[in-house]
């Protein structure tokens, strides 16, 4: 799926809650919710006021539909949360309940991927699975007009929208080359707003009256190097920990991102309100970093690099192809050469990049990798609740090779990290609970699988001088529900 299919079904579907970019839960088609530990319920509460684009009303049956329907046909967005549901109950129309095979706390986290779809339109689709929806009928705030997948997506305002009709009457989403040709578009008052991911752009937008930055500096977005478990000696945790030491943090962040970027947790864990604020990454220690090394009697060779059991530690970092992630490469790789460690860059885009490591067909075809991506929302991200038992006890574990006993197992420690991770997701108890993720993140910094390089600053641009109302906070996005409907011409 592109871009922009991504922000039409956003903007057009809806879930029935919205994980907010500070992990708490924002109402959307559900108004309320609660769980009852006794039954192991979650019952959800539809806003009476939603109704589909054709103007039927919103119904419990839709949602029981669509959840159904998703299980069915193993829809990814329904992966995470199926394995628990028993059943799904019509309680009235505007009242569903889903009975869990256990209790599970953080459930709602789980299933706020599926956007639900009205049923009256789908069940009377005979295979659902290949059906292309070329006019896709939701509840959300804008509704579908055209589409074309290699220039534009073209909303109109949906006026009936229970939350709000947007004070204008179309949304256009543009699809450019590169961000060079989409700022160009911003500055020539063609597009309304952009992200910005070109930081040495961003001083000379600031000269230009009719343009406003927003810096949204805690972004679900960090930087992580990953290394090959299944290459020595980076299955070994303190060479890990040599490693994460002779990281020069400060120098990414004033000369890779510009200054925009902040000091990482050492687990990309959030919301914040849970995070784990005692495992900050540490300062720059080259000292520390090679007498571990020493510790370890990784000897430095005659051309200063270091030799693990016969082997010299020389490795091919994978970088992407972003000006401030070939620039973090070239830091990472300069850092690891006064520890002994020789790195070669090699740069992928982020498709290859993200089939290098996670599609599972490439264990071997890659040592060292830094990727941007998103942090873990509260345990959907982290944990695959579903998986083998006892070996994945973190969600890209299998894909580093990190916990893996090498009989199809799971280490110790990996299992007492899933252990850990599991007993949280069902702690009713929030003061419990909060302990509990507070030890994972502890663990997981100890154990150190994966190593943050730095905070990702989220920037985007967009003109003051025809919109009003730029909303921001709760779901920073600039094309997020409550921005677009938030917005009012000048």
């Amino acid at each position: 799926m592109g871009a922009l299919d991504r922000q039409s079904m956003d903007r057009v579907y809806e879930p029935l809650i919205k994980v907010r970019d500070d992990g708490s839960w924002g109402p959307r088609l559900a108004k309320s919710w609660e769980f009852d530990p006794d039954t192991t319920a979650w019952t959800f509460h539809l806003d009476e006021r939603a109704t589909w684009h054709d103007g039927n009303p919103v119904t419990a049956d839709d949602v029981k539909f669509t959840y159904e329907k998703s299980y069915e046909y193993d829809f990814a967005p329904g992966g995470d949360s199926k394995p628990f549901v028993v059943s799904i109950d019509v309680v009235d129309e505007h009242t569903v309940r889903f009975i869990l095979t256990e209790p599970i706390a953080d459930w709602p986290n789980l299933a706020s991927s599926v956007s639900i779809a009205p049923k009256h339109i789908w069940e009377n689709i005979a295979d659902i699975a290949t059906y292309q929806n070329p006019e896709p009928v939701g509840s959300g705030p804008f509704t579908w007009v055209e589409y074309d997948p290699l220039s534009h997506l073209l909303l109109a305002a949906n006026k009936n929208y229970y939350l709000g009709a947007p004070a204008y009457d179309e949304l256009l989403l543009k699809l450019y080359a590169n961000e060079e040709a989409a700022l160009l578009a911003l500055r020539a008052g063609e597009v309304d707003m952009t992200a910005v991911g070109v930081y040495t752009a961003i001083p000379t937008l600031l000269e230009i009256p009719e343009i406003a930055i927003n810096i949204d500096r805690t972004a679900n977005r960090y930087s992580l190097l990953y290394l090959n478990h299944r290459f020595p000696p980076n299955d070994i945790k303190e060479f890990r920990h040599a490693v994460n030491l002779a990281i020069d943090r400060q120098a990414i962040i004033d000369f890779a991102l510009y200054g925009y970027g902040t000091w990482p947790r050492m687990c990309p864990f959030i919301p914040e309100v849970e995070a784990n604020l005692a495992i900050e990454a540490p300062a720059q220690d080259i000292a520390a970093a090679n007498a571990i090394l020493d510790g370890l009697g990784y000897a430095k060779g005659a051309d200063g690099i270091r030799v693990a059991d016969g082997v010299r530690l020389e490795f091919e970092l994978a970088i992407g192809t972003d000006p401030p992630s070939v620039r973090t490469g070239e830091i990472v790789r300069d850092n690891m050469e006064d520890i002994g460690i020789k790195l070669t860059l090699k740069a992928v885009e982020f498709g290859t990049m993200m089939g290098l490591i996670f599609s599972g067909e490439h264990f071997y075809d890659w040592g060292w990798a830094v990727l941007v991506h998103g942090a873990w929302v509260g345990f959907v991200g982290m944990a695959v609740e579903y998986a083998p038992v006892p070996y994945n006890p973190w969600f890209d574990a299998p894909s580093i090779g990190w916990g893996d006993d090498g009989a199809g197992g799971g280490t110790a420690e990996a299992l007492a990290l899933q252990a850990l991770i599991r007993q949280a997701m069902r702690e009713p108890d929030p003061d419990v609970r909060y302990g509990l993720i507070q030890q994972v993140q502890a663990e997981f910094a100890d154990q150190l699988p994966i190593i943050v390089t730095y905070r990702e600053t989220m920037v985007s641009a967009y003109r003051t001088d025809r919109f009003e109302g730029w909303y921001m906070v709760l779901e920073r996005a600039l094309l997020s529900t409550p921005n677009l409907i938030s917005l009012r011409p000048k």
